[in-house]
């Protein structure tokens, strides 16, 4: 697999010691605050205008500021992880999700390449190597959500239930599955 295809764990090392700091901030900030509701329902009820509730908008202020540092260390989009659920896990994990850079629209993505993809999302199996070059490597798994995120953006025919519906299907091998998902997936895309 070609490397823009791949995620970047050298930049998401160098990186993840800061990310982790701010992703720790700010679910120990949440933790502390009202905002124990989905951020988006917080948003909507501090600024109606018949809320007076000074300490909340202060409060909602403060989180948006890590939010902005974030964004600007991770180059993402903080708004996609408004899900309060998110900062109420363990924090390297997200640290680790938001330390790895987004993937790429790539348009000329092979056959072959997407075989591979499929691959490593089925058989949870994405680290090229598992000698821990990097330390952040343990959090591997959660790699999925990377390729996922890759075939959102490079295929329109890509839908997380094509992966799904062959999740427990054991009637066909391994092999025949990841198949299956390429040939549907490829179609029409």
């Amino acid at each position: 697999m070609r490397n823009e295809l791949k995620h970047n764990l050298e930049y998401a090392e160098q990186i993840f010691p800061k990310v982790s700091y701010f992703v720790t901030k700010a679910a120990d900030f949440l933790h502390k605050s009202y905002l124990k509701k989905n951020i988006l329902e917080y948003k909507e009820d501090i600024f109606k205008k018949t809320s007076q509730d000074v300490t909340k908008r202060l409060e909602y202020k403060t989180f948006l500021n890590i939010e902005r540092k974030l964004s600007k260390l991770t180059g993402k989009n903080m708004s996609y992880y408004h899900n309060t659920n998110f900062w109420f896990c363990a924090g390297e994990v997200q640290a680790f999700i938001l330390s790895v850079p987004d993937p790429i629209i790539i348009t000329d993505i092979s056959k072959d390449e997407l075989t591979e993809i499929i691959t490593k999302i089925w058989k949870r199996g994405f680290l090229e190597n598992y000698d821990m070059k990097y330390s952040i490597e343990k959090y591997g798994y959660h790699l999925i959500n990377y390729y996922k995120r890759l075939l959102e953006i490079n295929f329109k025919n890509y839908k997380p239930e094509i992966i799904d519906k062959y999740d427990f299907c054991f009637a066909n091998s391994i092999n025949e599955n990841i198949e299956k998902i390429v040939d549907e997936i490829w179609e029409n895309s």
